[in-house]
């Protein structure tokens, strides 16, 4: 079938292939010991003339990644920091009309993971939360992170080394980032806590910071551990609680006090149900 595919699928399902057998224990040779020069000499030249092929920034890129699936990791970060922050910054025109991905058949997103994992993994465990934020919040700008150390586990295919010790570097990292901190930086923390305190940590960001996300994300744990009389009492507590400023979730989290009791045989769910219309009649629309 792959001498059916144009080149752009192809390459894009070898990619795909690639990645199911290293899951399965499959690694390749490490690529060549010039492989860093290679890479430095070809971006230095691309960003004098703010143009490169993107069938050659496509091969450098899996070089990249085939020296992380090697195991060379210093070599993985190396090149791969040359190759992703041109591309955040706009030094570099690859022919896209408008989004990089339109042109490249190697995806950024895996790219990105790679490289923050090569991060991790190459940092001394007293410097590894810091050079981690630097790393997603520098050259891993190329795609977004819903959820990074799912994203580097995935890119690992396995837990992180040294994860339960390095967790509390991580939230405390975070932590000290939330006076300034912005939507992106809100979610990565409740992953982290997610994963340290479980639902109790999830409650405790969702009070503290009374934000809609916050407390979303909070009730929705609720929902997926499957037990709806803490999710109702969940929901019911965030329409309370949630500040002015995100008065309009309030409409959403009694849905979903309605749900629940519903769920529960609760005899009162259709009036909580009413109630959620009423208060989602009197609101403005709102992105989610």
């Amino acid at each position: 079938m792959l001498e059916t595919l144009d080149e752009r699928t192809r390459r894009t399902l070898e990619d795909a292939l690639v990645r199911r057998a290293a899951r399965a224990g499959w690694r390749p040779a490490a690529p060549s010991q010039q492989l860093i020069n290679e890479v430095q000499s070809f971006v230095a030249a691309a960003r004098r003339v703010g143009h490169a092929e993107p069938g050659e920034y496509d091969d450098y890129l899996r070089a990249s990644i085939k020296a992380a699936m090697a195991g060379d990791h210093e070599t993985a970060k190396a090149t791969l920091e040359t190759l992703l922050d041109p591309l955040t910054d706009g030094d570099i025109d690859l022919g896209q009309d408008e989004m990089v991905d339109e042109v490249l058949s190697v995806s950024l997103h895996d790219c990105a993971a790679r490289y923050a994992a090569a991060v991790y993994l190459t940092a001394p465990l007293p410097d590894r939360a810091d050079a981690l934020f630097s790393a997603l919040t520098g050259a891993g700008r190329v795609t977004y992170w819903g959820e990074p150390l799912g994203a580097l586990e995935q890119a690992l295919g396995g837990a992180l080394p040294d994860g339960d010790r390095f967790l509390p570097a991580w939230i405390a990292r975070l932590e000290r980032e939330q006076p300034r901190a912005g939507e992106e930086s809100e979610r990565w923390l409740r992953e982290a806590v997610a994963r340290s305190e479980g639902l109790a940590g999830l409650a405790r960001l969702a009070r503290s910071s009374r934000r809609g996300e916050a407390l979303q994300a909070w009730c929705d744990a609720t929902v997926v551990a499957g037990d709806w009389a803490v999710a109702l009492a969940a929901y019911e507590e965030a329409a309370a609680t949630v500040t002015a400023a995100d008065k309009f979730w309030r409409g959403d989290f009694l849905d979903g006090a309605a749900l629940a009791a519903r769920e529960l045989g609760r005899k009162d769910a259709t009036r909580k149900l009413e109630a959620a219309w009423l208060t989602g009649l009197r609101r403005s629309p709102r992105r989610r």
